[in-house]
């Protein structure tokens, strides 16, 4: 009886404090005065709480792992953030046994796959690469603004700023260069 008031006990304050952590320090679990940890950190009285990794260590990249078990101890790096101070800190690197992203984002053997066919690749909020506001395969539109009023229009083809941009329901075009078919007339150019 004693046992299970003291767990209910316990439970409940922890469900009430304000931070929750899961340590994760060194292999010796030897605490420090910043020890790394995963967990939850949030306002006393919430349950809506964020999972947090956070690394107190100067110059210590966050590596994320996995494949690993036990009985080898062996895992696969996913993924990176790289910690240390210098104009590569905060850059994110993806992929199999990754190492060190040359860019704010580097993707390492793998494809960047967008799941919504109407999104696209943008530059500084601008659609840059996209298949057009209905996503239809056949349509793909290279540059800002490119293909920006296509509504019904298929199997086109937009490569240059503002190319095609006011054709809304013409099909099969070719506009290549900047301001290319600003003037269709929404019908097939031959």
């Amino acid at each position: 009886m004693k046992k299970r008031l003291f767990f209910t006990l316990m439970g409940i304050y922890l469900l009430t404090c304000s931070a929750i952590y899961a340590q994760v320090t060194t292999p010796a679990n030897t605490a420090f005065a910043f020890p790394q940890f995963v967990g939850w950190d949030a306002a006393a009285g919430t349950f809506s709480k964020n999972l947090d990794e956070k690394n107190f260590f100067a110059n210590r990249n966050i590596n994320f792992f996995t494949n690993g078990t036990a009985t080898n101890g062996t895992s696969i790096q996913r993924m990176t953030i790289i910690g240390s101070a210098g104009a590569t800190q905060g850059f994110v690197g993806i992929g199999n046994a990754f190492s060190t992203p040359n860019q704010l984002l580097t993707l390492n053997a793998g494809n960047l796959n967008l799941q919504t066919a109407t999104t696209g690749y943008m530059i500084n909020n601008v659609m840059t690469l996209w298949r057009g506001s209905t996503g239809n395969i056949t349509n793909i539109f290279v540059g800002a603004n490119s293909g920006t009023a296509n509504t019904v229009g298929t199997r086109n083809t937009f490569v240059g700023n503002n190319s095609g941009v006011a054709n809304t329901t013409a099909p099969d075009n070719t506009f290549i260069g900047f301001n290319t078919g600003l003037t269709i007339d929404n019908a097939r150019v031959e």
